[in-house]
């Protein structure tokens, strides 16, 4: 999960795990957290930590872009446009908006989905079971049995 500094990424998830939400601590490096088969790491939005973080980045196979306003976007489009995903293991991207802007990013060959989301209880249950239906992969195996033989 990558966004600028205080967008909410932090409080996306406090508000799916029904953690009392306090005043607004920041996420020093990444945060780890799992829900169901997906394993997130919250990572930190300040520059400090963009080392860190990015190496996170880097050998993650799915993405979650949180935003809010027009700062916000604008930094993930920059961020977006600094990695190569010819040569890291993103397959999919999920441009969450929090805020009352909307916007386009630039993704050429990944898949990507948008979702608006608020920060109500119900409205973050809904987000998480749409990421969830779309990373689930649903694999069907045909076995033909007809013939076996042995040599």
């Amino acid at each position: 999960m990558i966004g600028k500094q205080k967008v909410g990424k932090s409080r996306f998830f406090d508000v799916y795990l029904e953690r009392k939400i306090h005043d607004y601590t920041p996420t020093i490096g990444v945060d780890f957290l799992k829900i169901n088969n997906m394993v997130i790491w919250d990572t930190s939005g300040d520059n400090r930590f963009i080392t860190v973080t990015r190496n996170f980045v880097l050998s993650s196979t799915i993405l979650f872009c949180v935003y809010r306003d027009f700062d916000s976007y604008t930094w993930i489009n920059n961020y977006m446009k600094s990695l190569d995903f010819k040569f890291i293991p993103v397959k999919k991207i999920f441009f969450i908006n929090v805020g009352s802007i909307d916007g386009y990013f630039d993704v050429d060959c990944i898949e990507h989905h948008y979702f608006k989301c608020d920060f109500t209880k119900k409205s973050v249950d809904e987000c998480i079971r749409f990421i969830q239906d779309k990373i689930t992969v649903k694999q069907e195996t045909v076995k033909n049995r007809g013939y076996c033989g042995w040599f």
